[in-house]
């Protein structure tokens, strides 16, 4: 059955079967031969495309007898990668080339535009907002384009003006107020509301935002979750912009006794306090053990203490200092 499953000239109802009955290697087989055979049908196509096995969806995207239908289910398929393969496809629909044009990965974005039936004025507008120059009167009619992709543009173009700027935090789609975080000009003020907002990519891009006031940022470092992507930025934003101010905030962000990135960032800053570096000391990371060694504000004593540590990296930290 291994045998007939891999052979070429397998009829395609045999290897329908084939999957049908059985749960090993076999359906493996199976599954491979009907997705690289040019003799499967789009029906059979369809119900592959289902499958998680990368492999075959990728080879699925690709098949000259799968429809647009069948593209148009892998469009939204979890993985980027599919999406991808998917907007290269030249059977792909004009529909479903604008849904991956404005995808929310940016490897298929790209993809779907190099698409030759990218629509010709999607892509003329994509190349005004790719021009630094475009004027603010410009952008102020690409806003209300229907296409987000479009409004996403508009919004972090240098040269839109703070009232448009303004409008385009209000879109009802997270994109583009994704783009209007990520701009270098957006005010304060401004970042300050988006900083509220419920997707946690855009308050990322807020905590990484140059404008991003102390303030935000302080409440961002201590506020957030110990181990996401939000608290860490935002004290990486502090370290680098606040260096002067940093010292009580840095203790505050130790709110968890969990090893994460952010509370490897402390321990590694010269003005972390003392006692918090004191503190901890016998920490179960080796990785923070070593970070307290290096820093010079650690206390001479704790330092002593590491010279002893059971990791030997660590050890050769404190001794060297």
């Amino acid at each position: 059955r291994q045998r007939v499953a891999q052979h070429p000239n397998t009829p395609i109802h045999v290897l329908e079967k084939l999957v049908d009955r059985e749960n090993s290697s076999i359906l493996e087989t199976a599954l491979n031969n009907l997705s690289h055979n040019s003799k499967t049908p789009d029906n059979t196509l369809q119900c592959l495309a289902q499958t998680s096995d990368l492999k075959i969806c990728t080879v699925v995207a690709r098949h000259r007898n799968t429809s647009t239908t069948t593209l148009k289910q892998l469009a939204k398929h979890h993985r980027w990668e599919e999406r991808t393969i998917a907007a290269k496809n030249l059977k792909i629909s004009q529909e479903t080339l604008i849904q991956l044009i404005q995808d929310k990965h940016s490897t298929v974005r790209e993809a779907a535009i190099n698409n030759p039936f990218a629509p010709a004025s999607l892509l003329k507008q994509l190349d005004i907002l790719q021009n630094k120059n475009t004027s603010p009167q410009t952008l102020n009619q690409l806003s209300t384009s229907k296409w987000v992709i479009i409004r996403q543009g508009v919004a972090r173009h240098p040269n839109t003006d703070k009232n448009l700027l303004k409008q385009l935090a209000e879109d009802r789609v997270s994109m583009v107020r994704l783009g209007v975080a990520e701009n270098p000009h957006t005010p304060s003020s401004l970042l300050e509301l988006l900083a509220v907002d419920k997707d946690d990519a855009i308050v990322v891009a807020v905590a990484a935002n140059p404008n991003t006031s102390l303030n935000i940022l302080e409440q961002l470092a201590i506020l957030g979750k110990p181990d996401n992507k939000i608290k860490q930025t935002a004290v990486k934003a502090l370290i680098n912009r606040f260096p002067d101010k940093i010292s009580k905030i840095l203790a505050d962000c130790i709110t968890s006794f969990t090893p994460i990135f952010t509370r490897l960032l402390v321990f590694l800053h010269p003005s972390t306090p003392r006692e918090i570096l004191a503190q901890n000391t016998y920490s179960s990371s080796w990785l923070e053990r070593y970070a307290i060694a290096q820093n010079p504000n650690t206390p001479d004593e704790i330092r002593v203490a590491l010279t002893r540590d059971g990791n030997r990296v660590v050890r050769a930290a404190a001794r060297g200092r």
